[in-house]
């Protein structure tokens, strides 16, 4: 087990005693938690029906004893988000690139990274918040292809949505300004990104991320002393997450090896050097998120593994591109 499966898995639970506040706020992962919440009540619905589960304290004994269906059901559940993950990567390919084959790679390419692979089985928020992370991506493609207010709005909603699953959802949006300045077609001056449609769709983000993970507001003064403990934890360094190089190298030369292994490495910087000889509007999107989370990385100084996961669909769909 992840130790840290148990904050989904029994918060949920706990939300069956009829406090729907998690009372945690440290990725947040409410979306998860409340999806989760969800499954467990069917899954007691279900048991009741059958006659497996008499009340509502029998059900309580019953995982308390064995808590591994619920696991089961929590893993499968972001197992089934890292399946449609890999399945989006196609589509947002084939729309960047306009090429049946660059999906295909793309989607093969994010199905054999083992971190993604890996982290697909355990019941936590970071593979969901990569298929957050892929929608805002998918977003900011038409944004710059349609250029209408909607599409920036709905690029804000997905940003939201990817954050409060986890707060480094947020750190890819500048591919949203990389879409609006690939638009006017790098043409305007800096200020310009002080376009009001820009602040619209902030704004859409926090709303976004207040309705999915709503005691951010209702129970403020919790949400804030989390958010500060996990900044604080992130960035002034802890002994056993301290790596050996400055970080900004270990991403490259350790963490993206163990993340994509070390071929799609290879081709994944080829894929990023690539992209910066075409600066095609796709390619200014692509590396306005995937620059801002490396950057991110850099400057922390507690690096776990899974904090590359973020980088993964911007790699990947380079990577096909190039390979193609």
């Amino acid at each position: 087990y992840n130790a840290d499966e148990t904050q989904i898995i029994f918060r949920a639970l706990g939300m069956g005693a009829g406090d729907l506040n998690p009372h945690f706020f440290h990725w947040p992962a409410s979306p998860l938690m409340y999806a989760a919440f969800a499954l467990f009540g069917a899954y007691y619905v279900a048991g009741t029906a059958l006659g497996a589960f008499h009340s509502v304290q029998d059900f309580a004994q019953h995982v308390v004893a064995d808590p591994s269906a619920l696991v089961i059901l929590a893993r499968g559940l972001v197992a089934m988000v890292g399946t449609a993950s890999v399945y989006l990567n196609y589509w947002i390919a084939r729309r960047f690139f306009g090429s049946h084959g660059i999906g295909l790679a793309a989607a093969l390419f994010l199905a054999l990274a083992p971190l993604h692979v890996a982290w697909s089985k355990s019941a936590l928020a970071d593979v969901p918040m990569v298929l957050g992370a892929q929608l805002f991506l998918l977003a900011c493609h038409l944004t710059w292809e349609r250029g209408q207010l909607r599409y920036y709005l709905l690029a804000g909603v997905f940003l939201g949505l990817a954050t409060s699953l986890k707060y480094s959802g947020a750190i890819a949006s500048p591919a949203l300004l990389a879409a609006h300045w690939a638009r006017s077609k790098g043409k305007f001056p800096w200020r310009s990104l002080l376009h009001p449609w820009i602040g619209l769709a902030a704004i859409a983000a926090v709303l976004a991320f207040v309705v999915a993970t709503p005691f951010s507001a209702l129970s403020f003064p919790e949400f804030k002393r989390d958010l500060s403990y996990i900044t604080s934890y992130v960035y002034t360094g802890q002994p056993w997450a301290t790596p050996p190089l400055p970080p900004g190298l270990y991403v490259v030369m350790s963490a993206l090896p163990q993340a994509l292994g070390a071929a799609l490495t290879i081709v994944s910087l080829a894929g990023v050097a690539y992209a910066l000889y075409r600066r095609t509007p796709a390619d200014i999107i692509l590396l306005g998120g995937l620059l801002s989370i490396y950057l991110t990385i850099a400057l922390a100084r507690t690096l776990f593994l899974q904090y590359a996961l973020p980088l993964l669909p911007f790699l990947t769909l380079l990577a096909a591109r190039a390979a193609v």
